[in-house]
């Protein structure tokens, strides 16, 4: 099983590292969700970004 290891602290949270976030273009926006044993997060679009053009 490859992927980097990260710790999550007591109140479960997760830090993404940057160059994870950078290559998924994660910003503001997450989506969460369960998918059998896994945790799926996948970026969303911050909509003044896409207004911005």
């Amino acid at each position: 099983m490859g992927g980097e290891l990260v710790r999550m602290d007591e109140k479960g949270r997760v830090l993404i590292p940057l160059k994870i976030r950078r290559r998924l273009g994660m910003k503001n926006l997450v989506r969460i969700r369960v998918e059998g044993e896994k945790v799926i997060l996948e970026p969303v679009p911050d909509p003044l970004d896409i207004i911005k053009g």
